[in-house]
């Protein structure tokens, strides 16, 4: 049920009367929007891979996605000693309220077989967790629980797993399942 109203929303020029979320209401917060895309971006380049900006892509839904590129062939698992050092990433700081365990949905699209999955971890440790799609048009999906032990600010990761996927939108949360 979460994924169905999740995926009910209709995401578009916020004036517009029948739209449920706008993408942004002022240039200031645009600029602040695009900063923590430039940081994710800046933090996460690693051995010629990093994640880049795409808007030509049809069918995100908000200024556009972020892609995993080039489109090569890459491929990394998604374990702490190959994410951390090795994996393109994007990061953000979430304000953790309570303990427990927490799941990371993306919205993504696959460019193909090898191309539809990342990895996500918390404070630098990959998780061990993979989230895959197997869809070519932008779609919900979710991996297994990640355990948040403290309150307070925690850097949540998203890592490029294969390369060629869009990431068009994430969600933290503390339900799994589709409710």
């Amino acid at each position: 049920k979460l994924r169905g109203r999740i995926s009910a929303l209709r995401i578009k020029d916020g004036m517009e009367p029948d739209a449920d979320m706008g993408p942004v209401v002022t240039e200031t917060h645009r600029q602040k929007i695009l900063g923590y895309i430039e940081d994710g971006v800046a933090s996460g380049a690693v051995g010629g891979d990093t994640w880049t900006f795409d808007n030509a892509t049809t069918g995100f839904s908000g200024l556009g996605t972020m892609i995993a590129t080039p489109n090569n062939n890459t491929s990394f698992g998604c374990t702490a000693a190959t994410q951390e050092a090795n994996a393109p990433r994007i990061d953000f700081t979430v304000d953790v309220q309570t303990t427990g365990n927490y799941f990371i949905w993306t919205r993504m699209r696959s460019a193909g077989g090898s191309d539809d999955s990342v990895c996500v971890g918390v404070d630098g440790t990959a998780s061990g967790t993979t989230i895959t799609t197997g869809a070519t048009a932008y779609s919900w999906s979710v991996g297994t629980a990640i355990n948040v032990g403290s309150v307070g600010n925690h850097r949540f990761s998203v890592y490029m797993r294969e390369d060629g996927t869009s990431v068009d939108a994430i969600v933290i949360s503390k339900i799994g399942v589709d409710v």
